[in-house]
């Protein structure tokens, strides 16, 4: 997916008639593994809220935030989704400190 998004990247710089260096995909592989602690963060604070099982009340969580609304962590779409993504976390350095 990465290097799909890399490829329209410079395409849609090159129709635009962008002069400077575009980054290569190498190292916009390294800063995307290098900045894997953010997706950890989206992870927990936004995932759950967009994965919220039907019923729970989304308006109240994003007021309150998730700290005080534990049943969108309970959700089983997010507890699947989270457990396929934490070893790509661990992988990519994400839990060093």
């Amino acid at each position: 997916m990465l290097q799909e998004y890399h490829t329209t990247l410079c395409d849609t710089l090159n129709a635009m008639g962008y002069s400077k260096e575009v980054i290569t995909l190498e190292a916009l592989r390294k800063d995307y593994d290098d900045k894997a602690v953010f997706g950890l963060y989206g992870a927990c604070c936004v995932l759950p809220v967009l994965l919220a099982d039907e019923g729970v009340e989304v308006d109240s969580v994003l007021e309150i935030g998730t700290g005080q609304n534990p049943e969108v962590l309970n959700g089983e779409r997010y507890k699947k989704a989270l457990q396929r993504m934490l070893p790509q976390f661990d992988e990519k350095g994400a839990f060093r400190c």
